[in-house]
């Protein structure tokens, strides 16, 4: 349920790349003037998939979401829990 021409920042692009959906790694994210860059050539949004990678023990990849929650204005798209896993796809509103 992607718009058109949207991109996915995730842990694991492959994932959205099989479903035929852009993709690229969530580590983007931190490079504030590629983001912006990011907004402008894909007009159908850029979004931020809080996956497995975001709900592990692994404290950097939960510090990487943790970060790109706290320094963009997002927008919750949907959002799910399964057992003690919450997923969720966050739409970025803001720089």
């Amino acid at each position: 349920s992607l718009p058109a021409h949207s991109l996915v920042l995730t842990h694991n692009p492959g994932m959205f790349l099989f479903w035929g959906k852009n993709a690229a790694q969530l580590h983007l994210s931190s490079d504030r003037p590629l983001l912006a860059n990011l907004l402008r050539q894909y007009p159908g949004g850029v979004f931020f998939h809080q996956g497995y990678w975001c709900n592990t023990a692994d404290v950097r990849q939960g510090e990487l979401c943790r970060r790109v929650k706290a320094d963009y204005k997002l927008t919750q798209t949907v959002s799910f829990q399964e057992r003690d896993q919450q997923f969720a796809l966050f739409k970025f509103i803001d720089l």
